[in-house]
C-alpha cells in the first residue's frame, strides 16, 4: 500500500496524532525507528475486514487482542499505550517466504515491546529466524514478561506439506528457549516443553521430538496430511518418552486422491496408543475439516456384520472427541470410562452408544450424525431415535445434550415419542437440536 509520507519521515495521520497528543507520548519518529503498520487484520470472530492504521478508532485500539504486523518499512505515529490490549502478536507476515532473514533489530524488538507490552502469544516465520533457532534461544529475555507461547511457522507449509510446530512454555519471567526439532544436535537445548502441536509430521519429526526435553510434556496434538500419513511409526509415542502426557489429539485430514480414499488409523494403532497412555484425561481422534471424518475402523463380527469398538482402560479420562465412520447398521461404540465428563461423537450414521459401569460424572453429550440412516421408513427412524435417547437415562448427571442431524433428511422431531424420550431425561438443562427442517410450535412447546 502506498501511504503518503513527508520528506521528514512524518506519517500523514494528523487526526491520530492529535488524539494522542499527551505529553508522555513517544512517537516512533522520536525513537528513530521507521515502522509502518500497513494493515491490521482482526480476529476471525471479530471484524474480519482489513483495517488501515489511519482508520483505527479509539475503541478498537483499546479492545483489539489479535494483531498481525504486515510490514516494517515506514513510520506511523502511534503511542505505546494504544495497544495495551494486544495479547496475540503475529510477525510471520512481515516478510514473504523469499526473504531469508528476519531483520528485526534489538532496538526494533524493544520498541515493539513498548507498543505491545502485554503480549502472551507470538508468531514468527521459521525461515526468518534460523539464527535464533540454531542457537536454541529466542531473543525475548525481558522483552515480554508475560510471553508463554511461541508459534514457529514454516513458510507455505500447507503447500509443501512440511511440518510446523507450536510450542508452549508456561515458565514466565525466563528467556524462552526453543529446541529446533529439525536438527538433532540442538535437541537437548531448551526449557521443558508443556505443549507441542505438529503439522504434517513424518517419522523423523516424531523421533526428534522424543529426543527433546519432553519429560514434562502434557499435551501433544498432530495434524496429518500427505502421502499416507497414517503409516507413521507411532512406537515412539510411549509412556517412557512422554511420562506426563495427559492430552492426546490426532486430527486427520481428508485427502483428495481422486479415488475417494480416506487415510485410516488402524484399530491396532488406536488401541496401542490408549494402552501406552492409560492416564490420559483428554483424547481426540477426528478429521480436521469438512464433513468427511477420519475412519476409525471397527471390529467386525463375521456373520452378523455388526461393528463394535471399545474405549476403555482410561480411569482418568474426562474428555472424549471421536470422528467415527460406522460401516454397518447396528454399529456399537462401547465406552468404559466412568470418569468421563464430556463426550463428542461425529458419526456417519446412528450408532449404538453404550456406557458400561458407573458414568455418574458425564454431564455433556454432543452427537452429530452425518449421513442417511440405513432404515428409510420414518416410523422406524422415530423408533430408533426414541430408543437411543431413552438409553441415555442411565446418565444421572447429563445436563447438556446436543443432537445434530443437519445432513440427514426427514428427521422426526415432531414425533411425540421422540419428544417424550427427551422430556424423560432426568436432569437435562440444555438441549440443542440441529436439523434442516423447522420444528413446529407444538413440538417446541413440548420440548420446553
Amino acid at each position: 500500500m502506498a501511504a503518503p509520507f513527508s520528506s521528514a519521515g512524518q506519517h500523514s495521520t494528523g487526526s491520530i496524532a492529535a488524539r494522542l497528543s499527551a505529553p508522555s507520548v513517544l512517537t516512533l519518529g522520536q525513537a528513530g525507528l521507521e515502522l509502518v503498520l500497513e494493515k491490521l487484520e482482526a480476529d476471525a470472530d471479530k471484524n474480519s475486514s482489513a483495517l488501515v492504521c489511519k482508520d483505527f478508532r479509539d475503541a478498537e485500539r483499546q479492545t483489539r487482542k489479535h494483531l498481525r504486523l504486515r510490514c516494517i518499512r515506514r513510520q506511523i505515529e502511534l503511542a505505546p499505550p494504544c495497544f495495551e490490549a494486544v495479547t496475540d502478536l503475529d510477525l510471520s507476515s512481515i516478510f514473504p517466504p523469499r526473504f531469508s532473514r528476519f531483520d528485526l533489530s534489538d532496538r526494533q524488538l524493544a520498541h515493539l515491546a513498548r507498543c505491545f507490552p502485554n503480549v502472551r502469544s507470538l508468531t514468527l516465520l521459521a525461515d526468518g529466524c534460523q539464527e535464533w533457532l540454531s542457537n536454541g534461544r529466542l531473543p525475548f529475555q525481558g522483552t515480554w514478561p508475560s510471553l508463554d507461547m511461541v508459534t514457529v511457522m514454516q513458510p507455505g507449509a500447507h503447500r509443501s506439506k512440511r511440518f510446523k510446530a507450536l510450542v508452549n512454555n508456561t515458565i514466565s519471567g525466563r528467556p524462552l528457549v526453543l529446541a529446533n526439532l529439525r536438527e538433532t544436535r540442538q535437541a537437548a537445548v531448551g526449557l521443558p516443553l508443556n505443549k507441542v502441536r505438529l503439522f504434517f509430521p513424518k517419522d523423523k519429526d516424531l523421533e526428534e521430538l522424543a529426543k527433546t526435553n519432553v519429560a514434562h510434556l502434557a499435551s501433544l496434538e498432530f495434524e496429518l496430511l500427505g502421502s499416507d500419513p497414517f503409516s507413521l511409526d507411532l512406537s515412539v509415542l510411549n509412556s517412557v518418552n512422554f511420562p506426563e502426557l495427559t492430552s492426546l489429539s490426532a486430527l486427520g485430514a481428508w485427502l483428495d486422491t481422486g479415488d475417494d480414499r480416506i487415510f485410516k488409523f488402524t484399530e491396532e494403532k488406536v488401541r496401542g496408543l490408549l494402552e501406552e497412555f492409560p492416564y490420559l484425561t483428554s483424547f481426540t481422534l477426528r478429521a480436521m475439516t469438512g464433513s468427511r471424518f477420519t475412519t476409525l475402523p471397527l471390529s467386525q463380527a463375521q456373520k452378523c456384520r455388526v461393528a463394535s469398538f471399545v474405549i476403555g482402560g482410561l480411569p482418568l479420562l474426562r474428555d472424549l472427541d471421536l470422528g467415527l465412520d460406522a460401516p454397518y447398521p447396528g454399529a456399537e461404540l462401547l465406552i468404559e470410562c466412568p470418569s468421563l465428563e464430556s463426550v463428542k461423537l461425529k458419526a456417519s450414521r446412528l450408532v449404538r452408544l453404550t456406557f458400561t459401569g458407573a458414568h455418574s460424572a458425564l454431564e455433556s453429550l454432543d452427537l452429530c450424525f452425518e449421513n442417511e440412516w440405513v432404515v428409510e421408513e420414518r416410523g422406524e427412524k422415530s423408533r430408533q431415535l426414541s430408543w437411543f435417547i431413552r438409553s441415555l437415562q442411565c446418565l444421572e448427571k447429563l445436563t447438556s445434550l446436543a443432537l445434530d442431524y443437519r445432513n440427514s433428511s426427514g428427521m422426526p422431531w415432531s414425533d411425540p415419542e421422540v419428544l417424550q424420550a427427551i422430556a424423560e431425561l432426568p436432569v437435562l438443562r440444555r438441549l440443542v437440536l440441529a436439523t434442516p427442517y423447522p420444528i413446529s410450535d407444538a413440538s417446541a412447546k413440548l420440548i420446553a
